[in-house]
């Protein structure tokens, strides 16, 4: 059996011939000290926001209100949500909404509406060519809650009232129509694919 205290036993060669001393349990034992002591600093310094009932995000600020359906639908509809470089999703006021993902050649369409909860809904398909055909993401629906903060500040989110909650921004939101011609080039093809 090998002594752990004679050091010269302990001794690991590397293939020039020097010696390396082995990991003793004190080094274990400082090195698990050293990691632990990280992982509590890096928690100070970039806390992590964790509510108090166990859900990831932002608690929602007590005096949130829910804005008015009315409210909601004006700033989604005639809007393209603006994703860069062409790509983006379009909510018509006559409730159907599209969007086209140039970088992934793919469509989407469907229908949008606002609830008299304050929720916005969107349900729809996605479509692409794949393999001589045409697949298609099937009809999907995601409603979208939303409230607003004293200070003016939007918050949504995809849970039921208890969230989490989420700061929601509609700086990416333009007025009109911004995709039709990138929706009508990404869809072309597509179409062609189905006839």
């Amino acid at each position: 059996m090998l002594d752990i205290q004679d050091s010269r036993q302990n001794q690991i060669r590397d293939p020039g011939g020097a010696g390396v001393s082995a990991v003793t349990g004190a080094d274990v034992y400082s090195a698990t000290k050293l990691l632990l002591a990280s992982f509590i600093l890096a928690a100070l310094v970039f806390p992590t926001v964790v509510r108090s009932d166990g859900f990831p995000g932002s608690p929602i600020p007590p005096d949130a209100a829910a804005p008015t359906p009315e409210e909601l639908f004006r700033l989604f509809a005639n809007h393209t949500e603006d994703w860069g470089r062409g790509s983006g999703k379009y909510w018509d006021p006559d409730g159907t909404w599209r969007a086209v993902n140039i970088s992934e050649n793919s469509v989407g369409s469907g229908t949008w509406y606002v609830t008299t909860a304050s929720r916005v809904c969107y349900e729809g398909s996605w479509y692409w060519n794949q393999d001589f055909d045409v697949a298609n993401s099937g009809s999907k629906k995601i409603c979208t809650r939303f409230r607003r903060d004293a200070k003016g500040m939007m918050w949504s989110t995809t849970k039921g009232l208890n969230g989490p909650w989420y700061p929601f921004s509609f700086e990416s939101f333009e007025y009109g129509n911004l995709i039709a011609r990138s929706y009508a080039d990404t869809a072309a093809p597509i179409a062609r694919v189905q006839q």
